[in-house]
């Protein structure tokens, strides 16, 4: 009896939140380009269109330049923060990425 009493409950609540969703259109199955809309989708242009070929690499304004020698970043005092105190110069250091 028990279990009858629980199977209505749980029947009349999910009915319930069932009524609180908008109905979804029915879509097709099967591939993409069934879908309304989709093969414009997928054949469009696409949304970035350069690539390393576009990239500008020849900066003039730099052929003069000579660097100074570049201090250990390490060497630098840090604040309270932790963080380093820079002032204008060149710094190097050795990091690992992930």
């Amino acid at each position: 009896m028990k279990r009858i009493v629980m199977g209505v409950i749980i029947s009349l609540v999910a009915a319930g939140v069932a009524a609180q969703f908008p109905r979804l259109p029915n879509i097709p199955k099967g591939l993409p380009g069934k879908v309304p809309g989709a093969e414009k989708l997928v054949h469009q242009e696409p949304a970035i269109t350069t690539s390393l070929n576009d990239a500008v690499t020849e900066l003039p304004f730099l052929d003069a330049y000579v660097p100074q020698e570049a201090m250990p970043l390490m060497a630098l005092p840090r604040g309270l923060s932790g963080g380093f105190l820079l002032h204008p110069g060149l710094y190097q250091m050795e990091a690992q990425s992930y």
